[in-house]
């Protein structure tokens, strides 16, 4: 991507913002976000639609950047340290003076980028340890456990400081194996000395990191599309959101933590029509529940720390049995928005002549009741080409389907 400095770069980018016309022209089409050494979008700038480890590889440097602006699809961290850890700094429309800010004026020296609608976090969150004080000295990052820090470049019994991403926990353990004492960072520690582990006294790790709810465990629900507004996040179950302060009757997109699960209910006591969650969804309408429709939310949840359960299929039938004597499972076909039965699921017991009036977005995946069988047509009206199911389908591919036809014995 080009990079140009001052108030073109940063009119450039606002032409994306607001869809006016400005000097950068070839900007109207991108997305990103540009940050600048000085105050009010001046000085060396850069522009950037990907992630940033290290900004000491940049043209713009670490620890220099003072403002910052993104255009409108997007949605930029920044960081104090490298590799996303330490404290961060969210923007989602532009900042002239980062001074005052979490993160602070030129204090940056990682970013993370998101544009339409996609979370920040996932498969970038990482924990990272230092032999040294204040985050210095030779480090080394991990997305993944490490049962023996021997084998690492950073070695055993050497960690002093450590930082870890917002969507990430980690562990540190007196021996390797996850063994003895541990001490557990959510944020970061620029000196071990007094903790659990101590200092130079880490020798495995274990990193756990959310795909979606940041350092937050369970569901978070917003009141605006794409993960946007008023927001709330729940690790136990809430019979009644008014109570909350998100509110009933407002959440119009959700996420959801690895390694949990979530049901959204219609009325409050977890009654009514539902939607299952297993990961996110940015507009809630089109789905069972719909937008501005929940009132009470459940959520399941696994021991992170239990490899076992770790990445395990948590949807079992103890929603059922906890819930309403009325609720039970659907019998029939349930399509799913995400393959591997994952997103938005919407159940149907009889044929469906349009499915687009039902699922605004298609599906990806399907799971059929006991001795039930579907035919999905590629046309409305039960027209066209057409794929015959006895099974469940965890993948149906790109291909759209339009109408369906339920057999039950």
């Amino acid at each position: 991507m080009s990079v140009r400095a001052g108030s073109s770069l940063f009119a450039g980018l606002f032409a994306v913002m607001f869809g006016m016309v400005a000097e950068a022209q070839n900007l109207e089409n991108e997305d990103g976000v540009a940050v600048y050494r000085d105050p009010s979008f001046e000085g060396i700038a850069e522009i950037f639609d990907r992630d940033v480890p290290d900004m000491r590889r940049t043209r713009v440097g670490d620890d220099r950047v003072t403002s910052v602006a993104v255009s409108r699809n997007c949605v930029a961290r920044l960081y104090q340290h490298p590799n996303y850890g330490g404290r961060f700094t969210e923007v989602r429309d532009a900042i002239a003076d980062l001074r005052g800010s979490e993160v602070g004026d030129d204090s940056v020296s990682s970013l993370q980028v998101r544009c339409q609608g996609t979370a920040i976090g996932g498969p970038h969150g990482v924990v990272t340890v230092y032999r040294d004080l204040s985050f210095r000295g030779v480090s080394e990052s991990f997305d993944h456990d490490m049962p023996d820090l021997r084998r690492s470049r950073v070695g055993d019994d050497t960690i002093t400081s450590v930082s870890v991403s917002r969507d990430c926990v980690a562990r540190l353990y007196q021996h390797p194996n996850f063994g003895g004492r541990y001490t557990e960072v959510r944020d970061a520690i620029a000196d071990l000395r007094g903790s659990e582990v101590g200092d130079d006294g880490a020798s495995s790790l274990q990193v756990r990191c959310d795909l979606h709810g940041g350092s937050h465990v369970g569901v978070t629900l917003y009141r605006d599309l794409s993960f946007r507004g008023v927001a709330e996040s729940f690790d136990h179950d809430m019979s009644d959101l008014r109570r909350s302060r998100v509110g009933d009757d407002t959440a119009t997109s959700v996420e959801v933590s690895r390694g949990c699960e979530a049901r959204l209910y219609q009325h409050p006591n977890f009654g009514g029509r539902s939607t299952e969650v297993r990961d996110a969804i940015a507009d809630l309408r089109g789905s069972e529940v719909g937008d501005d429709g929940a009132s009470s939310v459940r959520v399941r949840c696994d021991d992170p720390w239990n490899d076992d359960s770790w990445h395990g299929d948590f949807w079992s039938d103890d929603w059922d049995s906890e819930g309403p004597a009325n609720e039970v499972t659907p019998r029939g076909a349930s399509l799913y928005s995400g393959a591997g039965f994952r997103g938005m699921r919407t159940s149907f017991d009889d044929e469906v002549r349009d499915l687009d009036r039902h699922l605004m977005n298609g599906f990806r995946s399907l799971r059929l009741s006991a001795k039930c069988g579907v035919r999905l047509y590629r046309e409305v009206d039960f027209s066209g080409p057409y794929v015959e199911l006895w099974n469940d389908e965890a993948d149906l591919g790109s291909r759209r389907y339009r109408s369906l036809r339920l057999w039950c014995d």
